[in-house]
Order: structure tokens, then sequence, then C-alpha cells
């Protein structure tokens, strides 16, 4: 299947609209608000870390770097309600910058030297990601298009959780999961070793594998979730684990 990834210009749309929903959630549930996904957090904290991302990002990608930037370099976010406002300015920027750019810009990526094109859906992603994060806060949930939902399973595989493996977060969480979703015709294989991950061709022998609505299973997958009406056939050590060591 080749369903992914999607054309660049929809990881611009996605960013925009994400970003709206992002700062109607974080009105709609107030600063002080505790985000649950990630304990410790309120929702200015939340806002500060896209906002902060965001900028990031639009930097990097301006100028063509090709190092990872220090985060001191972008300016300070403001408090209060400014905060928001902050946020929303920077996400402008970012689809400006992304949009400028194409999608072939050489710049730094988690893979060294990579394109623009890594960051525009990176960043749709890690908007939408948290906007969910804010929307449970507030206990309202936006809908998406599946085949978004669906990318964000497709690029958490190499973005996110292969990165993370190589941190070491996930050790000791071995064996070979499907991921098959009932909503949207996409399927993933994956191999957990103990500190590296491989994406196995369709239809490849598994350990276990999770069938269920695209949304569950990308929401089980970031450790928001749990697979509530999804069917699991097969050895769940990997999935029962899963809430305790991924942390993402």
């Amino acid at each position: 299947m080749n369903l992914f990834p999607l054309p660049y210009e929809d990881y611009l749309e996605i960013i925009i609209t994400e970003s709206e929903r992002f700062a109607l959630a974080a009105r709609t549930a107030g600063l002080q608000s505790p985000v649950a996904n990630c304990p410790g957090w309120d929702v200015a904290k939340m806002i500060l870390h896209v906002g902060v991302l965001q900028r990031w990002v639009a930097a990097m990608v301006k100028d063509g770097i090709l190092e990872r930037l220090d985060f001191t370099a972008i300016e300070r976010a403001p408090d209060g309600e400014a905060r928001i406002v902050w946020m929303e300015e920077g996400s402008h920027e970012l689809v400006d910058v992304l949009r400028e750019a194409g999608d072939q810009r050489a710049v730094w990526t988690f893979e060294e030297i990579g394109r623009s094109s890594f960051w525009a859906r990176r960043m749709a992603h890690e908007t939408m990601v948290h906007r969910i994060d804010l929307e449970l806060a507030c206990t309202t949930m936006s809908l998406v298009e599946l085949r978004n939902i669906a990318d964000g399973i497709d690029e958490y595989w190499s973005a996110q959780l292969g990165r993370n493996l190589r941190r070491g977060s996930i050790f000791g969480l071995t064996g070979v999961l499907t991921i098959r979703a009932t909503d949207v015709d996409a399927e993933w294989t994956v191999e957990l070793t103990d500190g590296d991950l491989l994406q196995l061709p369709h239809n490849s022998p598994a350990d276990v594998t999770v069938t269920g609505p695209v949304e569950e299973l990308l929401l089980f997958l970031w450790n928001r979730g749990t697979l509530r009406t999804s069917e699991v056939i097969g050895d769940r050590k990997l999935v029962d684990a899963w809430p305790e060591i991924v942390r993402l």
C-alpha cells in the first residue's frame, strides 16, 4: 500500500487546522487546567511546548540550518492569555516558511541532514497529538480525516518510536507487532528489538495483531488511550507492556 506520505501541501493544511483547534482547546480548558496525558503539565506548559517546537522548526527550515538548533535561540514566550496568541503567530510563521521552502530544502532532522518535507509531516502530527491532549482536558474532540490519522501512525514508527528506541526508552520490548485499521485501508507490521525497530513487509508473520479503529490505534501507540474496542490476537506481552514502556 502506498497511501503515505501525504502530499506536502496537505501537511501545511493539517498544521493550520490543528493549530487553530489547539488554540481553541487551550482557551476552552484554561491555562491552569492539568493535561492528564502529560502528568505534571498544565495547558500553559503544553502551549509553551508546541509554540517553541513550531518556532524552532521554522527557524531551521527558513535558513536551511544543517545542525541542530539550540532551543535557547527561540524567543521567550509571554505569560497569560498572550501565550496562546504567541503560539498562533508561530504556527502561521511555520506554515509560511514551509510553503516558501518547498519540500526539498536541505535541513537538519532527527536523521541528520534531511528535507523540509520531514518537518512538514512531523509538525503536522506533533500538533495533532497535542491538540488531542488539550481537547481531552476540556472533554471535546474534533473530527479528523481518517487518512490523516493513519498517516500519523505511519509517521510514528520512524520519526517518534524509532528515535525513542535509540534513546533506550523502551529497552526490553521485543517481538513482531501488526497494527491493522478497520476504518481505513492501512496496516503496519514492525519488529521491535532491545534497541531497534524495523518495518516488515505487508503480511509478515506477527506475534500479536491489533485490529481496530485508526484513531484508537493512534492514541494507544502514543500512550494516550486504551484499546477499548480493538481486537488483540496473539501474544499480548507487547500490548500489555506498551503503556508502561512507551513515554512520548
